[in-house]
């Protein structure tokens, strides 16, 4: 980070901006390229986890490459360049919390991991828990109240 002052290392701010943020940018590699995937996440025994497909590019680009990062962002307010009494496009800037993790992707092969996995994106995405709940022996059974 360039500018020291702005480094957030509480981790109760970051576990409150990874709860507030609905999706962020999953990078991978593709042969030498960076490919950038929107997704939804979950901040999950200690770690990010996220729902996809079995087949697929992204799958694909993990098989090969399992190394990552995730770039979460928080916007709060966009200061256009006329706020500072001129048209120059230099002092128009964004005020934003943001997250980048590196990492190692896992796929999760346990049926009882990948049910608490889900039912923690869906509590996350669906606060109101109108849905329901993932088990590991049905995972479309059990109503969440």
């Amino acid at each position: 980070m360039r500018r020291n002052e702005f480094e957030i290392t509480d981790k109760e701010i970051i576990h409150t901006l990874l709860s507030e943020c609905e999706y962020g940018t999953l990078s991978l590699i593709d042969n030498n390229v960076p490919y950038g995937i929107p997704l939804n996440f979950v901040w999950w025994e200690e770690g990010i986890a996220f729902h996809g497909a079995k087949e697929g590019k992204k799958i694909e680009l993990i098989a090969q490459n399992p190394n990552a990062s995730l770039s979460i962002v928080k916007p709060y307010s966009l200061l256009p360049s006329y706020f500072s009494e001129t048209t120059s496009a230099c002092p128009a800037s964004q005020l934003y919390a943001s997250i980048i993790m590196q990492g190692v992707i896992t796929i999760i092969e346990s049926n009882e991991h990948k049910a608490s996995a889900l039912n923690a994106l869906m509590e996350k995405l669906q606060p109101e828990k109108r849905y329901e709940t993932i088990t590991a022996e049905n995972p479309n059974v059990q109503k969440a109240h």
